[in-house]
């Protein structure tokens, strides 16, 4: 599977990265910035995005927000990786209906189960 992770933290993106990749077998590409997601979403659509909550530029919820206006984009899922605490930017994210929320930090050893799951028409493991 071909996942889009975005987010302004390199050391999250590059643990999030060795997590889909070493342990998922995942094909992974990387953005620093919402903007920056949409952007390469557009050009070649990813299986599952992967996106910080707060990013410079465009945030999690407005790059969602532009990925569901695509039409290239608007049916992929996406997760977004959290570390807010605050019940109103949690609720704002469960408001945009995303695939689910992960909360950060995650576990590297189970990020790529914990995706797997979210998504749509896969059953929960057991």
């Amino acid at each position: 599977m071909r996942i889009l992770v975005a987010d302004d933290d390199a050391t999250m993106l590059k643990v999030a990265e060795i997590a889909l990749t070493k342990k998922g077998g995942h094909t992974v590409v990387c953005a620093s910035d919402g903007a920056q997601a949409v952007a390469l979403a557009e050009a070649d659509p990813p299986d599952l995005i992967l996106l910080d909550g707060m990013m410079p530029v465009l945030d999690g919820p407005g790059a969602l927000e532009k990925l569901r206006l695509g039409e290239r984009t608007k049916d992929i899922p996406v997760i977004f990786l959290s570390a807010a605490a605050d019940p109103a930017a949690l609720a704002l994210y469960r408001s945009l209906r995303p695939a689910g929320i992960i909360a950060k930090p995650f576990n590297i050893l189970t990020l790529s189960e914990q995706v797997l799951k979210m998504l749509p028409g896969r059953p929960p493991a057991a």
